[in-house]
């Protein structure tokens, strides 16, 4: 007969604890209260109360780590640590809360980074709380405080018992990493892991994620992530760089707007009968527009829109490469445009820190930024965009061309309650509607777009300047406002809400170019290749775009795994209880097994290399390897670069 075999590490860890638990019945209680909580936290984020096995298990490791070595303290000071660990828990949780219902998302510990900017929009982060959240902070440092006789006659651990117990709630917790599919996913949904581990445990094991990648960052070899790029780049039949260039150069000037919060579906929209967007349906009327592009943009959100917009490069997983990687030479679209003899300027009405331009726009290729601190009176508080239209075509004015020049809006940023913006959308029987604010926010800023755009036309400058606009994120979506009630989408109609929630316009004047509609799946990534081919200058093979008028297949890719093209929509399972799912476009039909194998695939290895081209700082290496763009013209005479409104580059 043979012997029955000896139980594995974890039915070991979960023996020694159900034993020590037994004689520690105060410690078990805050325990179980401890799990209790972690459920309800995961319910909220969940939106609805769903217990996995594997959840369970993960909750109880991290409530034994959580709770073990507080027992080693004395009696008073255990209940202390008790409720500053409620109150720290509790905080952590209510930020995940905020940021869900706004972003649809969790925030990591990359995005720590700039949490400071939340400062900047607090009076809005009211709106994103309820009532119930304030049941997220009792927990065992209240049972402690109701129970006192019993807290204070529990006895206290030895520290190898407590450091006993925290490998055997370690152990729980790396078995349900281990074996859990959604951890092994190189797309996996941030929400989705917190349903596994907790909020608490998400964050403990992204910060181990972060401090793996620095770790892998210093060792990584930058030739290996450049043969990596090659053989991405040579797979493809779009090859940005491909075929080559006019050999006469346009000089044309070049300003791209990237307009805050700006959805696709706000087009064309008469929310009172009139139109919503006036002036950018006027000037799409006799420009190009791009139907079916997305926004790109990862956690870096307004940031990642530049990013993926300028550099046409994918956001990162994790965190945003306007921090990340403020020091190193990206070869982006400034930068290529600054050493062919135009001027590069940008210009926002908010602090020069904010998302950390100031830093990164020199490494981008920016000469002069024109922010907050330039303007005149030096204002305190982010300028609306009428002011920033003044001051762009001031500066312009006295700028020798041709120029690029890149405009980031303020005017619609969250939160969507400004006092200077009236509120016409919302009110009736909509009052106080999130999404009518929103409206009302989009309505203000297409009224100071339109007066820019005359003021172009006026001075003349419109007919001979390529003029881009395009949006650089979600607004309003499903998770954080009533936009349901105002678009006629069923809830399951999951293809056309990534079009609500994605989709953003993107509209492109040409001097002597007819007006027209493409409709083609595209992105942010693609911007920066288009306008180069436009002025017959050759995208650097690192941009991983295309140019959206060559004629070619639709395809854009998301950080988050989803991948769109013009025959077939892939969206990965999110938290709100939706599987993955391949459907077919525009029907948003489901489509046959495997339809979405190619497109996924594509996503996976285009971004694999981007990011690994950012973690091996080979990204300038590449460029030269790879094959530059066509021979840059020399440096102006007289140029000045600057990052504080200083004088821009002179034209040759």
């Amino acid at each position: 007969m043979n012997a029955p075999s000896s139980p594995g590490p974890l039915g070991r860890a979960l023996a020694a604890t159900r034993a020590l638990l037994a004689t520690h019945a105060f410690l078990a209680a805050c325990v179980g209260v401890t799990v209790l909580r972690q459920i309800w936290m995961t319910s909220l984020l969940d939106g609805a109360l769903v217990v996995r096995f594997n959840a369970l298990l993960s909750f109880l490791g991290l409530s034994l780590a959580l709770c073990a070595p507080l027992f080693t303290l004395r009696a008073g000071a255990r209940r202390w640590a008790l409720l500053a660990a409620d109150l720290l828990l509790g905080l952590l949780c209510l930020v995940d809360l905020v940021y869900l219902r706004q972003f649809g998302d969790l925030p990591t510990v990359d995005q720590l980074r700039f949490a400071g900017q939340t400062t900047e929009v607090a009076s809005g982060l009211v709106t994103l709380l309820r009532p119930w959240d304030l049941l997220l902070f009792p927990g065992a440092g209240l049972l402690a405080l109701l129970r006192p006789a019993a807290a204070a006659a529990a006895p206290r651990l030895r520290w190898r018992s407590a450091l006993g117990l925290v490998a055997a709630g370690l152990l729980m917790v790396g078995a349900v990493v281990a074996t859990s599919r959604v951890m092994r996913n190189i797309f996996w949904e941030r929400v989705m892991v917190a349903g596994r581990l907790g909020p608490l445990g998400f964050h403990a094991y992204d910060a181990t994620m972060a401090g793996l990648r620095t770790v892998l960052r210093r060792a990584a070899s930058p030739a290996a992530a450049v043969d990596r790029a090659r053989q991405v780049l040579e797979a493809r039949t779009d090859r940005p760089g491909d075929p080559a260039a006019p050999a006469a150069p346009r000089r044309w000037n070049v300003i791209v707007v990237q307009a805050e919060s700006l959805q696709d579906f706000t087009l064309g929209l008469r929310p009172d009968g009139a139109p919503l967007m006036p002036s950018l349906e006027a000037l799409a009327a006799e420009s190009t527009r791009v139907r079916g592009y997305c926004s790109q943009v990862g956690q870096g959100n307004t940031s990642d829109a530049e990013f993926a917009s300028l550099c046409s490069l994918y956001p990162l997983r994790q965190g945003s490469a306007y921090y990340t990687y403020a020091g190193e030479d990206l070869h982006c679209l400034p930068e290529v445009l600054r050493d062919a003899g135009w001027a590069t300027l940008a210009f926002h009405g908010n602090r020069p820190g904010f998302w950390n331009r100031e830093a990164i726009y020199p490494s981008i290729g920016f000469q002069a930024f024109h922010h907050l601190g330039t303007f005149p009176g030096r204002p305190t508080a982010p300028v609306q965009d009428d002011a920033l239209f003044d001051r762009t075509l001031e500066v312009l004015e006295r700028t020798p061309e041709p120029f690029f020049a890149f405009v980031i809006t303020m005017t619609a940023h969250f939160p969507f309650a400004n006092p200077t913006v009236p509120a016409r959308l919302a009110t009736g029987a909509r009052a106080g509607s999130y999404t009518g604010h929103y409206l009302d926010h989009q309505r203000v800023a297409d009224r100071h777009l339109g007066a820019f755009v005359e003021r172009l036309r006026a001075r003349g400058l419109l007919d001979r300047t390529i003029l881009a606009v395009y949006g650089d994120h979600q607004g309003v979506g499903r998770g954080n406002s009533d936009l349901a009630s105002w678009v006629e989408v069923a809830p399951g109609d999951r293809s056309r809400w990534f079009d609500l929630e994605r989709g953003i316009p993107f509209v492109l004047r040409v001097p002597g170019r007819a007006p027209a509609e493409l409709r083609r799946a595209s992105g942010q990534v693609d911007l920066a290749p288009t306008l180069l081919r436009l002025l017959g200058l050759s995208a650097p093979n690192v941009f991983l775009g295309r140019d959206l008028l060559d004629g070619g297949p639709g395809f854009a890719a998301m950080p988050s795994g989803a991948v769109v093209t013009d025959q077939v929509l892939y969206l990965p399972a999110d938290g709100a209880g939706n599987g993955a799912v391949c459907l077919l476009r525009p029907a948003g039909t489901r489509a046959p097994e495997g339809a979405c194998a190619e497109a996924r695939a594509r996503a996976a290895s285009e971004m694999a290399a981007g990011w690994n081209l950012l973690e091996s700082s080979a990204v300038e290496l590449a460029a030269g390897r790879l094959g530059p763009a066509t021979a840059p013209a020399a440096r102006p005479a007289g140029a000045t670069p600057s990052v504080s409104g200083g004088p821009a580059a002179a034209s040759p």
